[in-house]
């Protein structure tokens, strides 16, 4: 399976998920010569989240190729059955296009599964197949709150450990974003 798309942090109206005024006001700063380290910050944790709970922010355009069938059926190349083909960034908006080896559209439907999203073919098609679909919550603004919030949070602890190392040992709060980013991890439950 290949997966492009790219990830942006800003949504077409140039709106950040984070803007600087809100990692200011959670930085506490009245320093405004820090604002493009900050969103630095604020780009790498999007990013971050994003790669942690495999997921989109904002909406944009996605390609995934399956070169191979799932797990359950046998590799035979043409396949007649219903299949299901996990997509992997969401939450997936709409699939905009299935085809298949030889270009040839392929008749599908849009599946969710909890956070998990897939293309449910019908009919014949070859593979490998190409499914193009429209990933994110939508706007900046309609990432959730409780992310936008994982993301400050993250920015906090970036800005307030600049180095990769430490004298000091930290602990882990409770609420850890790893804990947070793994219970909206999409995972795949179909091999």
């Amino acid at each position: 399976m290949l997966f492009t798309g790219i990830r942006p942090t800003n949504d077409a109206g140039g709106n950040p998920v984070v803007s600087s005024a809100q990692m200011t006001a959670q930085l506490r700063l009245d320093d405004p010569t820090e604002l493009l380290y900050i969103a630095d910050l604020v780009d790498a944790a999007a990013e971050y989240a994003e790669q942690a709970m495999d997921t989109s922010l904002i909406t944009r355009t996605c390609t995934v190729i399956h070169y191979q069938p799932p797990m359950y059926l046998t590799s035979v190349p043409v396949f007649t059955k219903q299949v299901k083909l996990f997509l992997p960034r969401g939450p997936v908006a709409s699939i905009t296009s299935v085809v298949d080896a030889i270009s040839r559209a392929v008749t599908f439907t849009h599946e969710r599964q909890g956070t998990e999203d897939y293309a449910v073919l019908t009919g014949t098609f070859t593979m490998p197949i190409t499914v193009t679909y429209a990933a994110g919550w939508g706007t900046a603004a309609q990432v959730p709150a409780d992310i936008r919030l994982a993301i400050r949070t993250h920015v906090v602890s970036l800005w307030e450990n600049r180095a990769s190392v430490s004298d000091t040992h930290y602990l882990p709060v409770p609420h850890s974003l790893e804990e947070f980013y793994a219970k909206r991890r999409r995972t795949s439950s179909v091999a």
